[in-house]
Parts: structure tokens; sequence; C-alpha cells
């Protein structure tokens, strides 16, 4: 049975099939391709991690105490650990694009230009959550208060420099009605990166999502008809936001008040964090209790360029290019099947030793509505 508690996941942003996790007692995973492998890197209460820049070798961690930076071909780590940090369920998050800042979120916010050589203590609090924004990684948005633990007396915070200086921009200016105990987790619209949600644990009714198309100055109540469970964590799609709750995830479309469960055959478990491709169709949630679980399902287009190892399916409803190399490995078994065309590119190999179809043939199950949508959760969202 796969009964891992992931208290977090992370995966590669050039190649998404490779995954680093913190478990709860069973410390640091990681996963190199595409199968149900992760290899055990180091032992005791794993926590987070996050993926250097353009580095899959190389990631961040925190355990236990301490937070250290490991290279995967090596099996080996160093210690980074900012001066007089030695808190429990720290974060570590590599910036997304430059390979020598790391932050480490504790009580206070740290920042590193060395990959933690040195640090800079910026104040304010990633107790609880981190996040950059997608189209902008200059601007980042933090949650926390005095520690992990504590609730009702934190905030959220804004910084428009990589981290330099943060500003606070909650509770103050929630929702009035907002009777919050812990905040759980913030995402940033892809496309804006003054679009923040943020998710609130414990049993406040009505009290679970809001939303700012401001950067934080304003903020909005979007719990509308969620159940009254913590929220763990949210991930946003192109016209979609997700969450994940102590009992499956639910989907909201922009300009709409309903959320609908898309749990699916998921047991019934905290999920702890949720990942979106909307360019190769896969969606991937952690769970603190029955390990990782991944949704495959139809887009439009796909376009395939990385390696590709392990066990991996793409379905397209209209065309399907590839350029890539499927290794000579009896562990790769690839499918690729499109309702309009494959076409395999100069470029491409598929390897003898591996297994490979691609086929023509109408997706096997529903898209999942992630395309691209016109309105946006922002100045003409309906209320």
């Amino acid at each position: 049975m796969d009964v891992s508690q992931v208290y977090h996941m992370n995966e590669y942003a050039g190649n998404r099939y490779k995954v680093i996790t913190g478990l709860q007692d069973n410390g640091i995973k990681y996963r190199e391709i595409a199968d149900s492998n992760f290899v055990h890197m180091f032992g005791a209460d794993g926590f987070d991690g996050s993926f250097v820049a353009n580095t899959p070798d190389t990631y961040y961690y925190t355990i236990n105490q301490t937070a250290r930076r490991g290279t995967y071909s090596t099996g080996t780590s160093v210690s980074i650990e900012p001066p007089g940090t030695n808190n429990w369920y720290m974060l570590a998050q590599a910036h997304p694009t430059d390979p020598n800042i790391v932050f480490v979120g504790t009580d206070d916010i740290y920042k590193s230009i060395d990959q933690g050589s040195t640090w800079t203590n910026e104040a304010a609090s990633a107790s609880w959550t981190m996040a950059f924004a997608p189209s902008d990684p200059t601007r980042m948005y933090a949650a926390g208060a005095t520690s992990y633990n504590a609730n009702n007396n934190g905030d959220i915070y804004y910084s428009s420099n990589s981290g330099d200086t943060w500003i606070t921009i909650s509770p103050s200016t929630f929702p009035s009605n907002t009777t919050w105990t812990k905040i759980t987790d913030i995402a940033v619209k892809k496309t804006d990166p003054t679009n923040v949600y943020a998710t609130f644990g414990g049993f406040n009714a009505g009290t679970k999502v809001v939303f700012s198309a401001n950067s934080g100055v304003t903020w909005s109540n979007f719990s509308y008809d969620l159940p009254n469970i913590p929220i763990n964590c949210v991930a946003v799609a192109s016209n979609k936001v997700y969450v994940g709750t102590d009992s499956g995830v639910y989907r909201r479309t922009f300009g709409t008040s309903t959320w609908v469960n898309v749990s699916d055959n998921l047991p019934n478990v905290p999920v702890t964090d949720i990942y979106i491709d909307e360019t190769q169709g896969k969606m991937r949630i952690s769970t603190f209790g029955r390990g990782i679980w991944q949704l495959d399902y139809c887009v439009n287009d796909i376009n395939l360029t990385a390696k590709q190892e392990g066990t991996l399916e793409y379905k397209a409803n209209n065309l399907l290019t590839a350029t890539t190399e499927i290794p000579g490995d009896m562990e790769n078994d690839v499918l690729y099947t499109a309702n309009g065309k494959v076409e395999l590119k100069p470029g491409f190999k598929a390897l003898s030793g591996s297994k490979f179809i691609a086929k023509h043939d109408v997706c096997d199950n529903p898209a999942q509505p992630f395309q691209d949508g016109k309105e946006g959760d922002g100045a003409t969202i309906k209320q």
C-alpha cells in the first residue's frame, strides 16, 4: 500500500516527471523517471524541497531542523542552514530562474544569492508558504507567523524586488467577515503577477479561499460553497482554480461561484500539493497518507521535446508532435495518442529495447477544462 505522508512535493520545470518530496518520518525522496520508484535520498523527517533552476541533479531541502543542498547523482549533501535557524518545518525554495538564489522560510525569510553560502535576513515570515509569480519571478508572496504551528497571528507578505524587501498585505485587507485560523498556501495566476489566491486551514465556515486582483491591496472571499474542511493547497490553471482539501480536490471555473468536487477515485485523504501541466495534459497531487497520484487528460496539442523515460502516456485531441528520444531501456513504455495526427519529427528516436506505440484514436477520457479562458479572476469577475 502507498501510505506515504507527503508534506510537500515539487517538480522540475524542465522535465516534470522529475519530482522531489518530503515525507513525515521517511525523509527526502527523488523520482528520476516516470515510474513509481522514488529513490530514498536522506532520512528522518523530510519536509520541503525544490530544484535548482535548470539543474535537476541539484536541489534544496529541509529535514528535521536543518536546510541542505543535495546532489542526486552522488547522493551527497551540504548544509546551507542560515545562522540562528533551527526550526522544524522550514521551507527551502530555489529561485525559478536564477540558480544562485535560494530562500529559506521560517519565522523570518532568509535569502542567499550564492547557493546558501551566505544569508540575509529579510524579515517578514514564510513559516507557512512561499510563492513566485510565474510570469515575473521578481514578484513573490509569502505567509507566516512566529512559527509553523502558530495560529491566528500570521500575515501575507509581498515583494516586488526578488525578496529584498517585503510589505504586509493582510489580514487588515481581508473581507470583513473573514475569520481565519492559518494561511496554508498561496498561488499566483500564470499570466498576471497581481492575481493571487490564498487558502485557509481550520474549520471556520465560509473562510476557505480569498482572491486579490491587485497584489493584496484588496481581497474578495471566493469560498462560496466549499465544505467546512481545511484547505491545504491551491493551484491555478488558465481559467480554473483548484484547491486540495482534507478530503479531495475541488475546482472552480473563473467567473462562477460553484466549487466542483473532482476527486474522481482519490482516497479520502488530505491533499497537500497540486501541480498542473497544461502543455502535456498532466495533473499531479501529493497526499498526507496515500502517496502521490497523477491524472492524464486530453489537451488540444502537445509538443514533446524532453527525453522520455519510464511509463508515459500523452493524449491530444488534435496534434501531437515529438522530437524527443526514448532510450533503449525495457523500463521505458511510451504511448502517444492523437485524434488528429501524431507527427514524429527529425530528432525523434525510439531506441531498441524500449516499448513505443503511436496511434490515431480518440482520447479515452474527457479533457480537463484547462484551455485558455478570456475571462479572469480580475476586475470583471462575476460576483
